[in-house]
């Protein structure tokens, strides 16, 4: 099983994070879901929402999230291709990831890193 990795970068000059480098198709539109559409803060809110049966898709300026067979779906809004670019884990899983992020991000480590094998996420800061 491959192991796919995302390192974000802190910028003094936006006072947030970027993709320094990323293993993949997979893990940029996470990047583009975790840095440039949601951000770092309380995920409370979308985690209500991603517990509740009843909603199965939703969307922000560059990313969609879509419940499916009990796994969250992130994709690439704007991927006209016919396979769109898009990261799945299971949705608690994302949940625990939403977690984890805000846990690390809200200490503005220099670098955050996020490894993803199988349906396991770490994320940790350096810095």
């Amino acid at each position: 099983m491959k192991k796919e990795f995302l390192v974000l970068a802190y910028s003094k000059h936006s006072n947030w994070y970027y993709g320094k480098e990323i293993s993949s198709d997979e893990m940029s539109v996470l990047e583009m879901f975790l840095a440039e559409d949601y951000g770092l803060y309380k995920y409370s809110r979308l985690i209500k929402w991603a517990e509740d049966p009843s909603f199965h898709y939703r969307h922000a300026n560059i990313t969609f999230l879509r419940k499916e067979l009990g796994n969250m779906i992130i994709g690439d809004l704007y991927d006209k291709e016919s396979s769109i670019r898009k990261f799945s884990l299971p949705i608690k899983k994302f949940i625990k990831l939403l977690n984890d992020w805000e846990d690390v991000g809200i200490k503005y480590p220099k670098e955050i890193v996020i490894t993803k094998k199988g349906d396991n996420i770490i994320v940790e800061g350096k810095n």
